[in-house]
């Protein structure tokens, strides 16, 4: 009995149990921390991923935002076969122009302009063939031209105002080795004489040339541009009247 009170007392045999036993705790609350330090690591892998793509994703988006203004604007550009607005009401105050440089071409019946003959079956005029009274036909008038010394007169009727009246008054001095008259419209010499009912208006006052040719019979003379004029069309406006853009001329018949 007495011996195996003394084993049971013995402290030596329990000291190795304690120490087993608080090995045992220790161990499992290391890997309690292990398994909340890993599921941290892992949510902030997550966290940084999602913000990752969610900052990607807006990136896109925001992209798309930016083309699409461009895909709009091309839906609203005008087709080829329709003309901007603004380009087709500066061609029609081109036509419209155009229009009024030559008087009444756009209205009917439509007149045509005798065609120009061929440089060489024409020939210088002498200054004693320019004078006197001509006439010449244009689309929406007739216009009357008078030659006596060194003076001249100039007066363009329409067809459609009957009442109206376009003048030119003035001096020319003429070449004939060259064939080239110089119109110098005078302002003192005012229009021609009043007529009741008539209307007159100035044609020009600017100084113009032109070149004059005859056909063979001495019956009518041309009339034409210098051609450093028609690039510009600074011309003399009878010229502009015809309604031809290239190589405007006037066909003048001698007056019987």
């Amino acid at each position: 009995m007495s011996e195996k009170a003394a084993v049971v007392k013995n402290p030596a045999t329990k000291k190795p149990q304690s120490r087993a036993k608080a090995r045992v705790v220790r161990s499992k609350k290391n890997d309690l921390i292990g398994v909340v330090v890993l599921a941290g690591g892992i949510g902030l892998l997550l966290g940084v991923g999602s913000y990752i793509y969610l900052k990607e994703s807006a990136k896109g988006k925001a992209a798309v935002t930016y083309v699409q203004p461009a895909a709009s604007e091309k839906k609203e550009e005008v087709p080829p076969d329709k003309p901007d607005p603004k380009v087709a009401e500066q061609i029609q105050a081109e036509a419209e122009q155009a229009a009024s440089a030559c008087i009444g071409c756009s209205s009917g019946p439509q007149f045509i302009m005798p065609p120009l003959p061929e440089a060489d079956t024409l020939s210088i005029p002498a200054h004693e063939e320019i004078k006197g009274r001509w006439t010449v036909e244009l689309p929406d008038g007739i216009a009357v031209a008078v030659f006596s010394g060194q003076a001249f007169q100039i007066v363009y009727s329409g067809r459609s105002d009957s009442d109206f009246r376009k003048y030119a008054r003035g001096y020319y001095s003429y070449d004939p080795a060259s064939g080239v008259m110089s119109l110098k419209p005078a302002h003192k010499l005012g229009p021609p004489e009043d007529v009741p009912g008539i209307v007159y208006q100035v044609l020009t006052y600017r100084y113009f040339d032109v070149i004059l040719r005859r056909n063979a019979e001495g019956s009518s003379l041309y009339w034409q541009a210098p051609p450093e004029t028609l690039a510009s069309m600074q011309v003399f406006p009878l010229l502009l009247y015809t309604g031809l853009q290239k190589n405007p001329y006037l066909k003048w018949d001698k007056a019987q």
